[in-house]
């Protein structure tokens, strides 16, 4: 977990044929391969959720931040972004470390995309129509 003044490093993992995209930005933070296959796992979960998730159609961004401050428990600001057809969902936290972070947004995605799951159903249940028969 080295800093430096002013880094910005882009990973992106090759997704396999029809999967979503993910990229991992950091800026001022460093990771070992290790913490960033870590990370691609822990996300890979929300995939659980949420079929569309591993679409082609959607892609997920890490930010990570690492910042001076003088609460160390905010040193590192993780920013997951999102993106599906319809529909962006955004979480944000600020821990001590990344994983801590990363958990912690892991857990406010969670929800929002339980709630993007069940309000689809329920829109491609209110669009159909009733129709009285005589």
């Amino acid at each position: 977990m080295c800093r430096s003044s002013a880094s910005i490093a882009t990973m992106q993992t090759t997704p396999p044929p029809k999967a979503m995209l993910l990229s991992i930005i950091t800026k001022n933070y460093y990771l070992t391969v290790e913490t960033n296959e870590l990370l691609s796992k822990k996300i890979m979960r929300l995939t659980r959720y949420c079929e569309r998730l591993k679409d082609e159609s959607s892609t997920i961004t890490v930010r990570i931040e690492g910042r001076d401050t003088k609460k160390r428990s905010d040193s590192v600001k993780v920013e997951v972004q999102i993106a599906l057809p319809h529909k962006v969902l955004r979480a944000e936290s600020r821990k001590n470390n990344v994983l801590d972070g990363l958990d912690s947004c892991l857990e406010k995605l969670e929800e929002q995309t339980k709630e993007y799951k069940e309000r689809r159903k329920r829109g491609g249940i209110h669009k159909m129509r009733r129709v009285k028969v005589d």
